[in-house]
């Protein structure tokens, strides 16, 4: 045997010589697939008349799981597996029947996908110990096989990978993803090759190892085992080699074969035309085709590997075991139950036994669990409700051995009652209007952060939060300034549960003392903005007029509340307020406090506004829009502006609210369709106008229901007619495609259909192309598809 570099086939790695010929031994893999690989590709038609394929119900269709060649051979034996060959995969999945794609493993850790039929991996298909994944694979195209020098490998080879030597670098010097492939140069079979088997052993030789692993046996013809490489027939001049003949033939006997190119492994399941090949790829889960002895993605077609295998044995008769019917739930006793209760239940129902489990369910939340006792034909048991339990409708089910019944009943978790509050007394029972005044509310009942309300009819309601502190409620009344004097009703407000109203509290009278002011913080304030006070003195009351007071000018004026000592409030200083020092005094009842402390109004800085979206990001024509419009150094009455190159501005009034603007957008019934710029205009000071608004025109949509062609080829004209509603003469008529240029035409209205013709570039992408409309800016839907075929050659 002779290493050997060729540049033209990277794939060839060794030269050898058996019975007087040369043989080839090629690395074939990993076989990934492409980069933005897109599975619409070369998609065969399996309604063309010349399709011949196997039954496209039973043959597996996977994506690449650690190497295209045991991906490639899984799908032949997954084909085996569902057609009277079981033991080829007998797991836990779809019943022990090889499932049709590979989909319900999820992807590998790489992101591609697996199976455990392909590698075996600890915790896939429930398996609890390490397998060929986990000692062999490292990534693609690495040399680490990671049990070596680290822990003893799997036995006995259990997976298609095992036997075929995929990725196994320290036995058989095969990179991750890829499998030895031996050939006969001259072109004749090279069967069941197994001169270097301990070396570099080929991968068609390990599939022959699997098939006998699951009790079955390879056929003969007499003389050879049916399991072979065949390089195809002119491939490097050779004039014995696989012909297009020989695959039909296979693929009408029921045979899959694989298809070698250089760097891959696919399965031919079927046929089509005069020389095309219908394929599973290892990309995806389609069927696509490819020319016999052409290239796929750039990788040659140079061989086929055939295995034929001997008729499977009898099964042995078992036993029909006797089926143990599921429990049926029909009703509970009782329906409800309270949070952190215990509950007696009674389950009526059919095929109960005893101490099956019962369960009460509800999504997101643990199951509740409970086991119960048989009594008569009921499930009888006592269930305690965790007091943190979600309240509503729980589902119920029961679990025997396993055999889990329906689950439609309900079962409803309610919280415990609140217990009426009741009030006895309230101290102190009286306060003057304007002060603060701490009290305790004595009673029963009480829950911590109940609503303390003081009450009197036609008068806003005294509020405030009580904390439980030894049974009784105690909080803070700010009794306001013009509060009505006289007698007001205690009421306690708790989860909508209302106390007793009969206990009384009196407001008096406010102090008549003279409020002095000795100082404000902050003593400035812009223009334009909101200014945070803290006023500290004397004889100050809750609920004070606070003024700022400027000769010639209208007092800016604010409320204040007492929190402690202190009177707190924030005054909105306009933004043409006249700078410089304004008087501060306080209102209190007619009772006026000094007016000689003095707080500055400074000029404000400019404030650009800056437009970050809004939304909706589009109107439709002739009807009013609300927005929402989200920046920054957005001020109350600023003029939103809609702008378009063409056309006078479309206005609007914005409100501020929590920073953003809002408002209501009047679009003319014959505003310009299309793109339009947003911008914001505060005091003549403008904002980026980079943000878009979209008007649609008015009217209703184009609707596409079908196209017919006379025929969508690469390179040719093709007649259309395009069949739905709304259509106008002259609509514009697209074919699109991802990553593609849009095939465009101009479509004739006839008797409510749109036709015309499309001119399909020679370069088009072949596959299936969305059909939209587009009627003076209005798109159809794009959900109807028509196919464009390659180029005829």
């Amino acid at each position: 045997m002779t290493a050997i570099s060729d540049p033209d086939d990277p794939t060839l790695k060794y030269l050898a010589y058996k019975d007087g010929k040369i043989i080839e031994g090629r690395l074939i893999g990993p076989g990934l697939p492409p980069e933005n690989w897109d599975p619409d590709t070369d998609l065969a038609d399996l309604d063309d008349v010349s399709a011949q394929y196997l039954d496209k119900n039973e043959v597996p269709a996977m994506s690449w799981s650690y190497g295209c060649s045991p991906t490639s051979a899984t799908m032949l034996f997954g084909y085996l597996d569902r057609n009277g060959y079981p033991n080829m995969y007998t797991g836990p999945t779809n019943g022990g029947i090889f499932p049709l794609t590979n989909a319900m493993w999820g992807p590998s850790f790489e992101g591609n996908g697996q199976c455990p039929l392909t590698a075996s991996q600890y915790g896939l298909d429930e398996r609890t110990t390490k397998g060929h994944k986990d000692d062999y694979y490292h990534k693609y195209g690495s040399s680490v096989d990671p049990y070596f020098g680290a822990w003893d490998e799997h036995t006995p080879q259990d997976c298609i990978a095992d036997y075929m030597g995929t990725s196994m670098f320290q036995k058989y010097g095969s990179t991750d993803g890829s499998t030895w492939i031996w050939t006969n140069k001259d072109g004749s079979p090279l069967y069941d090759f197994t001169k270097y088997d301990d070396t570099q052993r080929d991968g068609m030789h390990g599939m022959k190892l699997f098939a006998e692993s699951r009790g079955y046996s390879v056929a003969t013809d007499g003389q050879n085992s049916l399991n072979y490489n065949q390089v195809i027939y002119g491939y490097d001049g050779n004039t014995q080699g696989f012909t297009y003949d020989q695959y039909k033939a296979e693929i009408d006997a029921g045979y899959p074969v694989l298809i070698q190119v250089k760097g891959h492994t696919m399965l031919g399941v079927g046929y089509t035309g005069t020389d095309q090949i219908i394929i599973h790829n290892t990309w995806d889960y389609n069927k696509h085709t490819m020319t016999w002895g052409g290239s796929y993605q750039g990788m040659q077609h140079y061989a086929v590997g055939v295995i034929h295998l001997n008729p499977p044995p009898a099964p042995t008769p078992t036993p029909t075991p006797v089926p143990v019917p599921a429990p049926v739930v029909k009703s509970i006793k009782p329906e409800s139950g309270e949070t952190g209760a215990s509950v007696l239940y009674i389950i009526s129902g059919e095929n109960f036994r005893s101490e099956a489990i019962v369960n009460f369910t509800k999504t997101d939340q643990t199951n509740i669990t409970s086991i119960a006792t048989l009594t008569g034909q009921d499930l009888t048991g006592i269930v305690t409700i965790p007091a943190n339990a979600k309240t509503g409708p729980w589902n119920v089910s029961v679990n025997q051995n396993g055999l889990y019944s329906n689950d439609d009943i309900i079962f409803t978790i309610t919280p415990p009652p609140v217990p009426v509050p009741v009030v006895t007394g309230i101290i102190p029972d009286s306060g003057q209007a304007g002060l603060t005044i701490n009290y305790t509310v004595t009673g029963n009942n009480f829950i911590d952060g109940a609503l303390v309300h003081l009450i009197k009819e036609e008068q806003t309601n005294i509020s405030s939060i009580g904390t439980l502190e030894e049974g009784k409620l105690v909080g803070t009344f700010n009794l306001p300034l013009d509060a009505i004097t006289g007698p007001w009703n205690v009421l306690v407000l708790q989860d909508e549960i209302y106390s007793n109203d009969n206990i009384i509290f009196t407001i008096n009278p406010a102090p008549s003392d003279t409020p002095v002011i000795t100082s404000i913080i902050p003593d400035t304030g812009e223009q334009g903005t909101v200014a945070i006070y803290s006023i500290t003195g004397e004889h100050l009351l809750n609920g004070a007029t606070v003024n700022l007071t400027h000769e010639g000018e209208e007092n800016i004026t604010s409320t204040g509340y007492l929190f402690g000592p202190e009177l707190l409030g924030a005054f909105e200083i306009p933004s043409d307020a006249v700078t410089g020092p304004w008087n501060v005094s306080v209102n209190q009842n007619g009772l006026y406090s000094n007016d000689d402390i003095l707080f500055t109004v400074e000029e404000g800085q400019v404030h650009v506004p800056v437009v970050h979206n809004i939304t909706p990001d589009f109107g439709m024509q002739g009807e009013p829009t609300d927005y929402l419009l989200q920046g920054e150094e957005l001020r109350d009455g600023a003029i939103v502006n809609l702008t378009h190159p063409t056309e006078a501005n479309i206005s609007s009034i914005g409100n501020l609210s929590e920073g953003n603007l809002t408002g209501t957008i009047m679009i003319p019934d014959d505003a310009l369709p299309g793109t339009w710029n947003v911008s914001v205009n505060q005091s003549g000071y403008y904002s980026n106008d980079d943000v878009r608004f979209t008007i649609l025109p008015s009217g209703p949509y184009p609707v596409v229901k079908s196209i017919v062609m006379s025929h969508a080829v690469a390179g040719k004209g093709t007649g259309f007619i395009v069949y739905g509603e709304n259509f106008n003469d002259k609509a514009i008529v697209n074919l699109s495609y991802p990553g593609e240029k849009n095939i465009t035409a101009i479509g004739e209205l006839v008797k409510e259909t749109l036709t015309g013709t499309f001119n399909i570039p020679a370069s088009c992408k072949p596959g299936m192309w969305n059909v939209t409309i587009n009627v003076k800016g209005k798109i159809s839907n794009d959900d109807v598809r028509y196919p464009v075929k390659g180029k005829i050659r």
